[in-house]
């Protein structure tokens, strides 16, 4: 569960929330670098989808982007579309975090697949505009999702970002299921449950060929 820490309570919340043994992330918030540290000492760990979701004017030292890379017991989660973050940004955020502390996600919106074109949000009846491989609020120059799938993330920060694919899928695969304690279930050995995606890597394309089951 993931929510901005300034909201009242919210101390109070993650301490309960981690005592039931719900992870907890700190997203769309502006809080300053001593009430993160509160939140992380109650037990809020990831800083969610980082650089995205916090007020586009902030002060240029003092601020939560700096906070939460600068914090070790932090993870940091990244939209890796090219989009959200410019390329050279996001380079910068995961070689401060490092690797072993990032981790790439798709933040993807339900019209993702589909033609281009005008489209009318369910949630909230906004109208949206789907273009580019990205998702606008029509009329504005403000991201409402994301259209990339996370393979196509993964190509992204290997083409862009200079990250080995290597790298990449650690932050898409196995970073995550560490996050949430279940790395065991990302080795391959005999008799293993499924899913196993088999892809070939060629040319900086990732084309999934098969999944096991």
């Amino acid at each position: 569960l993931f929510f901005s820490t300034e909201r009242n309570g919210a101390i109070n919340f993650i301490k309960k929330l981690r005592n039931q043994g719900v992870k907890v992330g700190l997203a769309h918030h502006a809080a300053k670098h001593e009430l993160i540290l509160e939140a992380v000492a109650s037990g809020a760990d990831l800083a969610t989808h980082l650089i995205n979701g916090c007020t586009p004017l902030i002060h240029r030292q003092h601020n939560v982007i700096w906070s939460q890379l600068s914090i070790d017991e932090m993870w940091a989660s990244f939209i890796a579309d090219g989009h959200h973050v410019p390329y050279y940004t996001l380079r910068a955020a995961i070689k401060a975090k490092g690797i072993n502390r990032s981790i790439l996600i798709s933040d993807l919106f339900y019209l993702s697949g589909l033609p281009e074109g005008e489209y009318i949000s369910e949630s909230n009846k906004m109208k949206v505009v789907l273009k580019d491989e990205g998702l606008w609020i029509k009329d504005k120059d403000m991201l409402c999702g994301a259209a990339k799938t996370l393979n196509q993330d993964v190509e992204y920060i290997v083409k862009y970002c200079n990250f080995s694919i290597e790298d990449a899928l650690i932050m898409a695969s196995i970073n995550p299921a560490r996050y949430f304690g279940i790395e065991d279930k990302m080795m391959i050995y005999p008799g293993r449950k499924g899913p196993l995606v088999i892809f070939l890597w060629k040319n900086n394309n990732l084309k999934v060929t098969k999944i096991l089951k």
